[in-house]
């Protein structure tokens, strides 16, 4: 039985940098097109000091109390993305959650009445994965095991693994394959063949702002600022950027 206080409120997870127009833009879009069948919604988020030097933590802490009044915040003086997580995944109380990232949009309605009904169909099931890409042509629809992509999460099975979480691993490939999620189910929401929900804004901002997300030896996260990139090439970015935040926006007014 799927518990039934998830009808009226929910927990956020939100692993931010300080990058208010993409927040501002996730935000919105799952607000419209998710959050607002929820009475109750209380956002649990992570300020990391990186990103634009314009921005501050205390900046971002004033956008997201635009979109609720209930938020528990954690503003460290050193980005660590893995304990970001863990520390975010660790306040949650309400039954289920949506695990989200400050560089997600969500293009289209996500119907809280049918996730309520697959986590009431499955009792192994762990989670529901927006998908960034076109869903499976056959069902189930079942996702590669854990992702960090938006996802509605079954929050005693995520509970499960704080005693194990490395800060200094990645969070999905020290759990992808996990032993305390050997017997769960992760699905992707939607139906058979469905085209993508989410897009990924992250990727532009990166390219723009000339970041790395991964550390040197491509297994730890740590945020890193290229050293090599041209001024024309970081021009063009930037522009890039700029062409596609005002694309999405136009793609928030406009979608239904």
């Amino acid at each position: 039985m799927t518990d039934q206080s998830f009808k009226g409120s929910i927990d956020v997870v939100l692993i931010s940098t300080l990058r208010p127009d993409l927040l501002n833009l996730t935000l919105a879009s799952f607000q419209k097109h998710f959050l607002d069948q929820f009475t109750d919604i209380r956002i649990i988020i992570n300020i990391d000091p990186v990103g634009e030097s314009s921005s501050s933590q205390e900046e971002l802490l004033k956008l997201v109390s635009t979109y609720s009044i209930d938020i528990i915040h954690r503003t460290p003086s050193k980005g660590n993305f893995s304990q970001a997580v863990r520390w975010a995944w660790s306040q949650v109380e309400s039954p289920f959650f949506l695990h989200l990232e400050d560089d997600w949009f969500l293009k289209k309605k996500v119907l809280k009445g049918a996730i309520l009904e697959q986590f009431g169909m499955d009792e192994k099931l762990a989670g529901i994965r927006l998908n960034l890409s076109r869903n499976p042509k056959k069902q189930p629809l079942y996702s590669d095991g854990i992702s960090l992509n938006p996802s509605v999460f079954k929050t005693s099975i995520i509970k499960s693994l704080l005693g194990d979480f490395d800060i200094d691993k990645d969070p999905e490939k020290q759990f992808r394959n996990h032993r305390l999620l050997n017997d769960y189910n992760f699905l992707y929401y939607g139906k058979k063949n469905e085209g993508s929900f989410v897009i990924d804004t992250g990727k532009k901002w990166r390219k723009a702002n000339s970041f790395s997300k991964w550390g040197a030896d491509e297994k730890t996260i740590t945020w890193n600022r290229k050293t090599k990139c041209s001024s024309f090439g970081i021009l063009l970015y930037n522009l890039k950027y700029r062409f596609f935040i005002s694309l999405w926006k136009i793609m928030l007014n406009f979608s239904s």
